[in-house]
């Protein structure tokens, strides 16, 4: 495994980061691995929020808006992208 060193870490964020580190019963190290793999893991998005950005999108193109949410629920009921 690769080891990485970080310097300069402020006071105030060491000490809340020891401080979730002991709330979630982990090491130092242990919190800082957990986070940095929570920061880079897709994150869900929902409906909701899909067809709002294709809402935006689609008014930057001035093209209509031709996905519906039930079209979107249903390609991901059948696992699509």
């Amino acid at each position: 495994m690769a080891t990485i060193t970080v310097k300069n870490i402020p006071d105030d964020l060491y000490r809340r980061l020891k401080a979730a580190a002991a709330r979630n019963r982990r090491s130092i190290n242990g919190e800082i691995i957990r986070r940095i793999e929570d920061s880079l893991r897709p994150h869900k998005v929902t409906t909701d929020q899909l067809l709002a950005r294709v809402r935006r999108l689609q008014g930057s193109f001035g093209g209509q808006l031709v996905v519906a949410i039930e079209d979107i629920e249903a390609a991901r009921r059948e696992g699509r992208p």
